[in-house]
């Protein structure tokens, strides 16, 4: 999908159906297809595309953007063109962060889908625990790819407040049978089998795919987390395209 780009400070033009706003509060008597940025940097321009902008400014917000999804707005108010975005990134001090965005439609505040990890982001994100190898972590081409030559290991993330969300869509698969991924509040760093709240298995291949579960009758912190259940040696990896929460 290519990137629509559009400057607060230039108006935006009168054609658009919606408006972005930044703050640590959320605007107060907002319009319908506000979209409010929690961030405390000032917001120079944004961009909603499917590739990080290259030659960004101070203060640029990127919105990675769906071709499909639960919450999306029409960004014209005529002859209508719909995107679905992700949570955005914020450029500032020469480097992109992480920040939360919602949109106010039918007078109820909704946020955009939770990107927890997606590829190119930082490896040392994942934690890791294995028995007797230490996991490696590289990228491959589109994936990032977790190893080990040992029995059972595991991959999971902070604790995360999954209370506001519905959906754990995770794009991973393994080269190994009996491998579930899904939601625990153990800390798999204490052993490999992973105590999962939820969870589904993973497909045998190299490929990422698309795994959904439902987390909607939980809430408070959880972990994500993707173990490789194994009774004997060999070879086995795990490989993460993202992880995203709606």
């Amino acid at each position: 999908m290519s990137s629509m780009v559009v400057n607060m400070t230039g108006g935006g033009g009168a054609g658009l159906n919606f408006k972005v706003v930044g703050g640590t509060t959320a605007p107060a008597n907002p319009s319908e297809n506000t979209i409010w940025v929690n961030t405390s940097s000032e917001i120079t321009g944004y961009i909603f595309g499917g590739e990080q902008p290259s030659n960004p400014t101070s203060g640029t917000v990127w919105f990675p953007v769906k071709e499909s999804g639960t919450v999306g707005f029409s960004v014209t108010k005529k002859n209508p063109i719909y995107i679905y975005p992700k949570q955005p990134k914020q450029y500032v001090s020469y480097e992109w962060s992480n920040c939360s965005a919602q949109i106010y439609l039918s007078g109820t505040w909704t946020e955009f889908v939770n990107v927890v990890w997606q590829f190119g982001d930082d490896l040392d994100y994942w934690l890791a625990y294995g028995n007797p190898t230490p996991v490696t972590k590289e990228n491959t081409s589109g994936k990032a790819q977790f190893s080990m030559s040992g029995y059972n290991y595991s991959i999971y993330t902070p604790l995360i407040d999954i209370s506001s969300y519905e959906k754990l869509t995770v794009y991973a698969s393994a080269n190994w049978p009996n491998c579930p991924v899904g939601l625990t509040t153990s800390n798999p760093a204490s052993k490999a089998e992973a105590v999962m709240a939820v969870s589904t298995a993973l497909d045998n291949t190299e490929t990422p795919t698309k795994k959904e579960i439902d987390i909607s009758s939980l809430s408070g912190e959880y972990r994500i987390a993707l173990t490789i259940m194994a009774y004997q040696q060999g070879s086995k990896s795990v490989f993460v395209k993202s992880v995203e929460l709606s």
